[in-house]
């Protein structure tokens, strides 16, 4: 079926489902800045007290890096 054919409520459907996976993609970014910070948050508290700041940040996981 061309896009000439598709119905209304084909269009709709399609919208929704490019609608569900931004929205999944966006709460997947959302999760994986939330570990970094985490990440960030336990090095610096595991640094304290300390005169020079920490050397490096931890991997929170073998997450995917943020999606373009």
């Amino acid at each position: 079926m061309n896009e000439r054919e598709q119905t209304g409520s084909d269009r709709e459907w399609e919208a929704r489902r490019r609608e569900e996976a931004v929205a999944q993609q966006i709460a997947q970014n959302n999760r994986h800045r939330i570990a970094l910070e985490r990440a960030l948050d336990q090095t610096l508290a595991d640094s304290f007290p300390a005169s020079d700041p920490p050397s490096s940040i931890p991997d929170p996981g073998e997450e995917e890096p943020f999606a373009a």
